[in-house]
């Protein structure tokens, strides 16, 4: 008898921490659609801010854990300092991200979010990056954004 009260109580408790898990991961698609896409979609021409593929990538590879990589991006969201930013050619090419003035925990959501989710290659970011480096004269971020296309986006 106890154990059937063990296991039905072990049963409740994965299904309650599935529904937990996904609560908060369409929390943080929908605050990632609410407060990051508008700058990070990859579509946009001019681009506003580096597509999410490649915070990911960036963050992901100066990562040792998931923890470590959410650490970081909320870190850095909450407060973006310069120095601190780990796309130095994108704040060089789009400036630094502004403050918005978030709360820990929807950041927190956001980061998860990202760490969780593959985003496809930036293929349009690409070719709005190549167009504005050609029409600026520089050669070195069209070479840059024409290998990636070539790489990820020609197949």
């Amino acid at each position: 008898m106890k154990t059937k009260a063990l296991l039905m109580l072990s049963s409740a408790l994965i299904l309650f921490t599935t529904q937990v898990s996904a609560n908060a991961v369409d929390k943080g698609k929908s605050l990632y659609e609410g407060n990051c896409l508008s700058c990070h979609d990859a579509n946009l021409d001019p681009p506003l801010a580096p597509p999410m593929f490649g915070v990911k990538h960036f963050y992901s590879r100066a990562s040792y854990s998931e923890q470590d990589f959410i650490d970081q991006f909320t870190a850095f969201t909450l407060d973006p300092a310069q120095n601190e930013a780990l796309m130095k050619d994108a704040v060089v090419v789009l400036g630094k991200m502004p403050n918005l003035g978030m709360a820990k925990e929807d950041v927190l959501l956001i980061s998860k979010y990202i760490f969780d989710t593959t985003f496809p290659p930036p293929c349009n970011h690409w070719i709005a990056g190549m167009k504005r480096a050609k029409a600026e004269g520089d050669m070195k971020h069209f070479k840059k954004d024409q290998k990636q296309y070539n790489k990820m986006c020609m197949e």
